[in-house]
């Protein structure tokens, strides 16, 4: 009996050692004043280390500050010449070994991290959609129902770009607003910031004596910056713009494109600054140039919802005859974003 109880509490000290080590099983950063981080890493980007913990979500550290790092399981280190290391790592701040490639990398090198072993060459995905709406009735009968969507599908060095907006008012059963954009684009990165492009969009606005404003074109673009707080694109190139009118003659012509997209986290997870600018310049007759631009922020509410607030600007330099140049509209609205 008395063997039989020391074999018993042998195998459940056993026991014991292997659930202690499987729940210290994870990711370990230490920080130079020697916190501890445990936890699973998640990337690496801007000097920032981010590892998502159980007790405090995902936290990002300045890689100056680790005074250690140790993964528990394979990562992919991407360089500044797109080569591919895999393995698990460990070092410091300024140095990572990674487990089968032997040699140390000094951490300036390494332009993305990533769990697991990648190729680059999966799908990523990303989108946004919002709806915003307002039903008046009483001494006045209003509605207005306004959309905006776009979807993001990135595979290697191709991007593709699908997406949408939409205006629709009326007072007492009669139309006040209507107004539509859709549009598509491919970019494919010639390298890690330039890439060419080739778009088309289609307009259909009634109140602006637009039936149908076709847009297509090509040229270049440079991916400024590409982080999680700051996106910054610039694009340039030749269109071809066909517009037909309700009420007067077709037009068409050559024009050059000229855009900016910016994205910036004013603060982390809290306020989202966003601008978008599209101008079209008439090589034709400077007077039929015209802009597109949104300008707006978006608040984070729960899980993946947001608000936004935003002011859409159209700009014509050639109004139909009776129609102002610019029209403003403000926007707020609830999104969900992936």
């Amino acid at each position: 009996m008395k063997s039989f109880g020391t074999q018993q509490m042998a195998r459940y000290g056993l026991l014991l050692m292997l659930l202690a080590s499987a729940i210290c099983r994870g990711d370990q950063v230490t920080l130079d004043n020697g916190d501890r981080l445990t936890g699973t890493v998640k990337g690496l980007a801007a000097g920032k280390l981010v590892i998502g913990t159980e007790y405090a979500g995902d936290v990002s550290v300045d890689v100056k500050r680790i005074a250690s790092l140790k993964t528990d399981s394979d990562m992919t280190v991407v360089l500044d010449d797109d080569t591919r290391l895999y393995g698990r790592l460990s070092g410091n701040g300024q140095k990572l070994e990674i487990a089968d490639s032997g040699e140390p990398v000094d951490v300036t090198r390494v332009s993305k991290l990533e769990p697991g072993r990648t190729t680059g060459d999966e799908w990523k995905f990303s989108g946004r959609v919002s709806i915003g709406a307002s039903d008046i009735r009483g001494n006045t009968n209003e509605r207005n129902l306004n959309w905006d969507a776009e979807g993001v599908a990135r595979q290697g060095k191709n991007r593709y770009t699908l997406g949408g907006r939409g205006v629709y008012g009326s007072d007492s059963g009669e139309e006040t607003d209507n107004n539509t954009i859709l549009y598509a684009q491919y970019d494919r990165f010639v390298s890690k910031k330039w890439y060419s492009y080739g778009n088309v969009n289609l307009q259909n606005d009634k109140f602006d004596d637009i039936k149908l404003r076709a847009v297509g074109g090509a040229g270049v673009g440079y991916q400024w910056f590409d982080t999680e707080r700051t996106k910054l694109a610039l694009e340039a190139g030749p269109s071809y713009v066909y517009t037909e009118y309700y009420g007067q003659a077709t037009e068409q012509f050559l024009a050059a494109r000229l855009v900016t997209k910016f994205d910036y986290w004013l603060w982390k997870d809290t306020v989202q600054f966003f601008n978008y600018n599209e101008f079209y310049y008439s090589l034709q007759d400077q007077e039929n140039s015209f802009l597109r631009s949104q300008t707006g922020f978006r608040l984070p509410l729960v899980d993946k919802f947001m608000a936004i607030v935003q002011l859409n600007l159209d700009w014509d330099g050639n109004p139909p005859q009776g129609k102002v140049a610019l029209d403003r509209t403000l926007i707020i609205s609830l999104g969900y974003r992936w």
